[in-house]
């Protein structure tokens, strides 16, 4: 059986630069996460093929779950517990049913995120952690493009076309700062307690020397804000009962609309 942390195989017929970099990037995300997942249960909440999780079953035991048949087949054989399920429905869990939650590169992709966050909050117990990563639409790199007149990357304005990148859409919704999500996140009843990224102001690729790959994370540590991963931790402490009433009114208020129509 592959471990995640033996990333290189999800790429290994990938030889593009783009690939490079998200390779680096796949490594420090699974570090990341090894090191902080807690307690004994574990949600992979959009376990895609379950590679960034996969290295927790030696310890954890960990669900996984997301929308794509394939994804869950592989995410089984690398020994994850997968389940389909569509990110528009209640979680089929129960509540501080979980220690740890990992949300990977899946918030951008999602319409309604305050639901989504808030039924992570939900099944995580009190006290229990959310390791959530996400695109920075603001970084170095991005900045500059929107200097040019460009788009920053993450943002995609077809789910078909390639239109102001190269690259095809990944289906990319939401963007994201790292004060929006902090903001959210503390809205629906999280304290993030650390905010970090993976490198900056370049991409690095395999074949770039050690000195500058550790040189791009060092900067990344120093401005997070500028780098191109968001990532976050946070902790569950309460569910704003504010956060609550006004989810229901805003539901009340889609069901009449749906009604008149």
């Amino acid at each position: 059986m592959k471990t995640a942390i033996e990333a290189d195989y999800f790429y290994r017929d990938r030889y593009k630069p783009r690939e490079r970099v998200n390779l680096f990037v796949e490594k420090i995300f699974l570090a990341w996460i090894s090191a902080n997942a807690k307690g004994k249960k574990v949600l992979d909440s959009g376990c895609g093929n379950g590679i960034r999780t996969a290295q927790l079953t030696k310890d954890f035991d960990v669900t996984g779950i997301d929308i794509s048949e394939n994804n869950l087949k592989q995410a089984r054989m690398l020994g994850l517990k997968a389940i389909r399920h569509d990110f528009t429905k209640k979680l089929p869990f129960r509540d501080a049913e979980f220690d740890t939650a990992v949300s990977c590169q899946v918030i951008e992709h999602v319409y309604d995120t305050d639901f989504y966050l808030s039924e992570i909050h939900r099944v995580l117990k009190k006290g229990g952690t959310l390791l959530i990563t996400t695109p920075n639409a603001v970084s170095l790199t991005d900045r500059l493009r929107v200097m040019f007149g460009k788009l920053p990357v993450t943002c995609e304005v077809s789910l078909h076309y390639k239109i102001g990148s190269k690259e095809k859409p990944n289906g990319h919704i939401r963007p994201y700062t790292f004060p929006e999500l902090r903001h959210q996140l503390q809205r629906i009843g999280f304290k993030v307690v650390e905010e970090r990224t993976t490198n900056f102001p370049f991409p690095v690729y395999w074949a770039m020397p050690a000195a500058l790959k550790k040189l791009a994370t060092r900067l990344g540590a120093l401005k997070p804000s500028f780098g191109g991963q968001i990532m976050v931790k946070a902790v569950k402490i309460v569910l704003s009962q504010q956060y609550g009433q006004e989810r229901q009114l805003l539901l009340a208020a889609d069901r009449d609309k749906r009604i008149r129509q």
